[in-house]
């Protein structure tokens, strides 16, 4: 994504070099935050505190440790969580339930779908839903870290993942031959 030499520079402050950063980076910060942001309104300014971010902890990023991509995934997830908590009707809801388990089957249309079938699905899937599973299913973090970053039980994370599972399943498949998207 970025070569070393450009990320050393950055670590040095060397302008021309930030701004190939961004401009590297930009496409894929703005695809992070628009999967966990729905209103347009807000995902430039996160996109403007993530890059601040990025900039800010440079000197800590460690090639030995992992890639840049993830690292900078990181922070902007980070950006991206604190702007639900704090400036959206970010709800987790702690009760807790029994939990039923899915089958493959389940979910077997999932291959019919389009990629942008799943973007309308994700931006119609209640917000506290869709940050645990996009935590969960998309960037993979283990319960225990979304619990930490949310301020939440690891069983809240779970039992919210089983009902984001469940909202997907209640509105892709109306039927059993059809694979379509229906909004609530």
């Amino acid at each position: 994504m970025i070569p070393d030499k450009i990320i050393e520079k950055c670590k040095k402050g060397d302008r021309p070099s930030q701004g190939m950063l961004y401009n590297t980076c930009a496409p894929y910060v703005f695809t992070v935050v628009k999967s966990y942001v729905k209103d347009e309104d807000y995902v430039k300014d996160i996109m403007q505190e993530a890059f601040a971010a990025i900039f800010k902890s440079i000197d800590s990023y460690d090639s030995k440790k992992g890639s840049f991509k993830p690292w900078i995934a990181q922070i902007t997830i980070r950006k991206c969580i604190n702007h639900l908590k704090y400036f959206e009707k970010f709800r987790i809801c702690s009760d807790l339930e029994v939990v039923d388990t899915f089958s493959d089957e389940d979910f077997s249309h999932l291959d019919e779908l389009s990629v942008n079938d799943i973007s309308v699905l994700l931006h119609e899937m209640p917000s506290g839903y869709k940050t645990i599973f996009m935590l969960s299913v998309i960037d993979e973090y283990p319960h225990t870290e979304i619990a930490k970053l949310l301020d939440i039980s690891p069983e809240t994370s779970r039992s919210q993942l089983h009902r984001a599972m469940k909202w997907i399943k209640k509105n892709i498949f109306k039927s059993s031959n059809h694979c379509r998207y229906e909004a609530l």
